[in-house]
């Protein structure tokens, strides 16, 4: 039986938050810290729910996860992005994973490849075929976010 939405919130809430998902939005006022956006803003743009990000950084891939609230800050996609992109070129344990996308290094090599031939079908196509949003695959391309192999 297919899960419903509000399952799925549920489920991602004390999965990936410890239950504190809902808390970090409502003590944040549902709007990014770093630039203000609003959840309708975000929703509206992005066409998604805004972030709530583990501000030390040890999040969804995390074995040892911090979900205490007062590890949890409400961001928009692109300032979330950004400081996970400052910690990954700061932290070259991650290398090619980025923490977010579960990229492989032969993923990233195929991206790359089939963005330059031309034989991807458009970012959205190749976002869906690798799990991720089409921003990773464009940093992935910019090389903004992975090392350089």
């Amino acid at each position: 039986m297919k899960k419903t939405k509000e399952q799925c919130q549920r489920y991602d809430d004390t999965s990936k938050f410890g239950g504190n998902r809902k808390k970090a939005l409502e003590r944040d006022r549902y709007m990014c810290l770093s630039c203000g956006m609003t959840r309708e803003e975000h929703k509206k743009k992005w066409n998604r729910d805004i972030t709530v990000d583990h501000i030390d950084g040890k999040g969804i891939n995390s074995k040892d996860k911090n979900n205490k609230l007062s590890n949890l800050q409400t961001l928009c996609l692109s300032c979330h992005g950004k400081k996970d992109s400052v910690n990954i070129k700061h932290n070259p344990k991650r290398g090619e994973d980025h923490c977010n996308a579960k990229l492989t290094e032969n993923d990233v090599l195929e991206i790359r490849e089939q963005y330059l031939s031309y034989k991807y079908g458009g970012i959205v196509k190749m976002a869906r075929k690798y799990k991720v949003s089409g921003n990773t695959i464009l940093e992935v391309v910019k090389r903004e976010t992975w090392r350089h192999i």
